[in-house]
């Protein structure tokens, strides 16, 4: 991997994991975006840390993060980032959630890394060099349809999770 912009990624969402994991389930005032969304003081300061690493190794980049919204830079590059996917589940002390950090050339994806820190998981990914998952590549399993299974979840008012299948 000599790739520099997929190397930065990958030690950013990391630094950030390590940064966000020991507050999960502790994470701070939370201020509601809307009836079900709401951003916690460890979003804002995962968010401030890509950021301000990003504008420091490269400050012409544009940069769209998920709670403060667009950048503007210069060039042809932009970092999109979810500080915290997954608040919720974080702010519960549930382990399912990550850093998302991706870059993306003249509106092609390039570059991603997402750390799930609670897991000990990170993925990341170069356009045309496929995928890894903690250093082994992984892939797609070729399957029917009729063995699929899907779940979502969503915060619910007294702050429980539903979970339909």
């Amino acid at each position: 991997m000599d790739n520099q912009y997929l190397s930065f990624a990958i030690k950013l969402a990391n630094e950030v994991g390590q940064l966000i994991l020991p507050n999960a389930g502790i994470a701070g005032q939370q201020t509601m975006k809307s009836e079900k969304d709401f951003v916690t003081e460890m979003d804002l300061k995962a968010e401030k840390l890509i950021i301000d690493r990003i504008k420091e190794q490269y400050p012409q980049h544009h940069i769209f993060s998920e709670e403060i919204g667009r950048i503007e830079g210069t060039e042809e590059f932009e970092w999109v980032i979810d500080p915290i996917d997954g608040t919720v589940n974080y702010s519960m002390g549930l382990p399912f959630y990550g850093i998302s950090i991706a870059l993306i050339k003249n509106k092609e994806p390039i570059v991603a890394a997402i750390s799930l820190p609670a897991l000990g998981e990170i993925f990341w990914a170069a356009k045309g060099e496929g995928a890894i998952l903690n250093g082994r590549t992984i892939k797609v399993r070729d399957a029917d349809i009729s063995e699929a299974f899907v779940s979502f979840g969503d915060f619910a008012r007294d702050g429980n999770i539903e979970i339909s299948c």
